[in-house]
């Protein structure tokens, strides 16, 4: 009996002893399982709330684009922005966006916000057209005609005198095909003139030459299109890092090969870029600018000179120069003496737009379109004057043109800016 009663008391302590190690165990369970079921639910929400502002932020930039698309195709809204403008898509506050226009060299720069949500998408803006004529080439009527010689080929409309001969370079006769006649239009003796807004958008550019408020040369810079432009003054031989809404001032600025340039804008009297630079740029002179062999500029880059004091003003591309964007020379008054104010060599490349309100000596190829005021070739026994001599050149329809010249309104996005 004393072992019976010995086992029951054991038996009743073991009992009790379980009741009360089991009771912490299964609250901690308990506690793990709402953790877990609470960590569920908080995953929930967080990716309910993910995928909202997933919605939210894809709905914006829906919105933003259909803002872009009506400033891209309606000519009279578009012009009639100055500095910014709001448009309402639909008849809701949700729709609203605020659209900020500027200028950054003679390309357009768009802002749009989305004034509910506060997202914003910034746009390098070009045109599907560069004038109204839209030609391969153009040539001002001076002389009523225009000389074809050695292995020119022309893809496209031609606007300059009605007659077209075939000629020669000393024994270099015109090799290519006869024209047709319906691709043969008359030009102007006047140069189709640059926009006055451009002009202004210039002449500001220009001033920043004499701009006091500049950050000395420093090795690198990035700066976003969601700041404020910073003016940099550049050493002689420039061999930084500069990316951006970024402005590079000089009196006279060599562009070395090891130099990384992405988007800015570089502003002197003279400019030279060395052998093998691959830059993108635009370029704003005015005195020269010297493109050296194998220099690559990327699209969208840039030559803007505009020469008015200058006793030797020009642009020279050499062999196996590749630049992707426009060239500008806007010569103001006459030179002294019969020079080309532009000359580009047989074996370099143009995309884009050239623009030469002066003598112009054109060889390799022109892929885009070209406006020129005269045409000349210079060899070692003189001159010949209204030909085109040893020149490719081709309209393109694919290149979005910068705004210089009275056109049909279509704007394109170039690149999207950050």
């Amino acid at each position: 009996m004393e072992k019976y009663s010995y086992l029951n008391s054991r038996l009743k302590v073991s009992s009790s002893f379980l009741e009360a190690s089991v009771l912490p165990t299964v609250m901690f369970v308990s506690i793990l399982i709402l953790s877990i079921i609470l960590s569920i639910l908080l995953l929930k929400d967080i990716n309910l709330s993910f995928q909202s502002h997933l919605h939210n932020k894809k709905q914006s930039r829906l919105n933003i684009m259909s803002a872009f698309n009506i400033y891209a195709t309606d000519s009279i809204y578009g012009n009639s922005i100055i500095d910014s403008s709001e448009i309402e898509l639909v008849k809701d506050v949700k729709s609203k966006m605020m659209i900020k226009k500027s200028y950054w060299g003679i390309y357009e720069v768009i802002k749009i916000v989305d004034l509910a949500e506060g997202y914003s998408e910034i746009f390098l803006i070009g045109n599907k057209f560069e004038s109204i004529y839209k030609p391969t080439i153009w040539v001002s009527n001076n002389q009523k005609y225009l000389d074809l010689a050695g292995d020119t080929k022309i893809k496209g409309e031609i606007y300059s005198g009605l007659n077209i001969f075939y000629s020669r370079v000393n024994s270099d006769y015109y090799k290519g095909e006869q024209i047709e006649k319906e691709r043969i239009k008359k030009s102007n003796e006047v140069m189709p003139t640059i926009l006055n807004d451009i002009k202004e958008k210039v002449n500001k550019t220009f001033e920043n030459i004499n701009n006091n408020s500049f950050i000395e040369s420093v090795r690198n810079y990035d700066n976003s299109f969601n700041n404020n432009t910073i003016v940099i003054r550049s050493n002689p031989k420039l061999n930084a890092t500069y990316i951006g809404n970024l402005i590079i001032v000089g009196k006279e600025i060599q562009i070395e090969r090891s130099a990384k340039l992405e988007g800015v804008i570089i502003v002197a009297n003279k400019v030279i870029i060395k052998q093998g630079c691959s830059v993108e740029c635009q370029i704003f002179a005015t005195d020269s600018v010297i493109v050296e062999k194998h220099v690559k500029m990327r699209y969208p880059s840039g030559i803007y000179l505009r020469a008015e004091h200058s006793k030797n003003p020009g642009i020279i591309i050499k062999d196996s120069a590749n630049i992707k964007g426009y060239i500008v020379a806007d010569i103001m008054g006459q030179p002294p003496s019969i020079k080309a104010v532009y000359s580009q060599s047989d074996k370099s490349k143009v995309y884009g737009l050239l623009y030469v309100n002066g003598v112009a000596q054109l060889q390799g190829k022109i892929r885009g379109a070209a406006y020129l005021k005269e045409s000349y070739y210079f060899s070692k026994q003189g001159y010949y004057s209204n030909i085109l001599y040893n020149v490719h050149l081709e309209r393109d329809t694919l290149i979005n043109y910068p705004i210089l010249m009275k056109a049909n309104y279509n704007r394109e996005v170039i690149k999207w800016l950050n």
